[in-house]
């Protein structure tokens, strides 16, 4: 995990601040003591009434000065040890308060709030004591429960006197995004076989050729290019030879993912939608490991709805290769949600013919409808090479599972780690 956010400074006398209640009555008990000391003081002439009496006066006014005086002073910083981290790993936030001015704060409190999605695994509220330009640093430790985009803030402050004279509350408007990957899956732990028929595939026509994947050395021929000369070989044999490369066609690979709601039962589709962006998230990675070029395509939202919206565009990334592509993707899938829109059929039928010829479609899908099948058939005979991620139960078309319906158009069934698991024990049983 890598730093990204830089600190943010708000100072508290910028902040909306409010007195507590039990300041009030704390102050009412003073004034009537002082009330008491001063009716005293008019029929008694003794020295120790009136010192009694400007004491608590000094008292009950420069405690609140300079209880207000150090909190119109004190800089409030937060600072996060990464913004973007995948579900389940942890990062550590870090609270510094500063205390500026020349009167001391006898204890002062910050609260921060964490929103729902990430949850504090120690305490993120401290009390301490500020002297007259006193930093004082502290940190909790959070964890990504959840995938998504989650605020951090605001930032709750409180200050007073060891008298209960002022208590001071202020909410610095103090803000970081934390973005929450999906969760990786490695390929085996979805039910997937380890070599999957999707990236560069090797053919006898010379397409492409890699200079970065050598495949072996042969004489000269007239004709060759001197850069692919084999100097160190000519030189052993005593005749010219070059190097022979991999012949390779470089396919670029997209991601169709579906969350479209129409498409998932209702009594499971959180479940079912958040295993699916996992899936895609999985895949990308491996074809990232791959150094394999991937693009992606759904039918999500982006973010969270907004009222009155009713935007049915797709989200896409064209194919490229790269960790600043993967991390696009993550960031995409980090924050797409599940909405009403375009159907997967449609949208295949949209934007697939939109891809070069030749290139690898990998479709994530809770349901192989007939349409979703006849939009797979008709991207096929257009040249692309298909696989088809089925999420869940609901498999209209199981046949094509272990017999396609036509080469190059593969059907898998994913399953999460935990229904493999089940699976394997009722298989023992049996």
């Amino acid at each position: 995990m890598r730093p990204i956010s830089r600190l943010q400074v708000v100072a508290a006398d910028t902040c909306s601040v409010a007195r507590l209640g039990g300041c009030r009555m704390m102050r009412r008990y003073w004034r009537r003591c002082l009330l008491l000391i001063a009716a005293i003081a008019l029929f008694f002439t003794g020295k120790i009434i009136w010192v009694m009496l400007y004491s608590i006066l000094l008292v009950y006014w420069g405690a609140r000065f300079i209880t207000r005086k150090g909190f119109e002073n004190l800089i409030v910083k937060r600072e996060v040890s990464t913004g973007h981290l995948f579900r389940g790993e942890e990062f550590v936030v870090s609270i510094h308060a500063h205390n500026r001015s020349w009167a001391p704060l006898v204890w002062v409190s910050t609260t921060d709030e964490v929103p729902r999605g990430l949850y504090a695994l120690t305490p993120r509220k401290a009390v301490y004591a500020l002297s007259p330009g006193q930093q004082v640093t502290f940190s909790y430790r959070v964890q990504g429960r959840f995938r998504g985009v989650f605020p951090i803030g605001p930032l709750h402050v409180e200050a007073g006197d060891p008298w209960g004279l002022e208590m001071l509350r202020g909410r610095v408007d103090l803000f970081e995004e934390v973005i929450v990957y999906p969760k990786v899956h490695h390929l085996s732990d979805l039910g997937l076989p380890s070599s999957l028929p999707i990236g560069e595939v090797q053919t006898r026509q010379r397409f492409f050729e890699d200079p970065a994947r050598t495949s072996g050395v042969r004489e000269y021929q007239p004709g060759d290019p001197l850069k692919r000369m084999h100097w160190k070989a000519s030189a052993r044999s005593g005749r010219l030879h070059v190097r022979e490369y991999e012949p390779t066609i470089a396919l670029e690979t997209t991601i169709f993912l579906d969350l479209n709601e129409e498409a998932y039962d209702v009594h499971s589709i959180d479940h079912s939608s958040e295993f699916s962006i996992e899936v895609a998230a999985s895949l990308a990675y491996f074809l990232h490991r791959q150094r394999q070029p991937v693009g992606l395509v759904t039918n999500g939202r982006d973010g969270p709805p907004v009222a009155g919206s009713s935007n049915l565009n797709p989200i896409r990334i064209s194919s490229r290769k790269g960790a600043s592509q993967l991390m696009k993707i993550m960031e995409a899938l980090a924050r797409v949600q599940v909405h009403r829109g375009k159907p997967m059929d449609q949208l295949l039928t949209d934007e697939g013919r939109q891809l070069p010829w030749a290139s690898t479609i990998l479709v994530i899908t809770p349901i192989d409808s007939p349409g979703i099948v006849k939009a797979l058939v008709s991207l096929r005979h257009s040249g692309y090479l298909i696989t088809v991620f089925l999420i869940g139960d609901r498999v209209l078309h199981p046949g094509f599972l272990t017999h396609p319906p036509m080469p190059g158009l593969t059907f898998l069934r994913c399953r999460h780690s935990g229904e493999l698991d089940a699976l394997g024990s009722r298989r023992n049983a049996g």
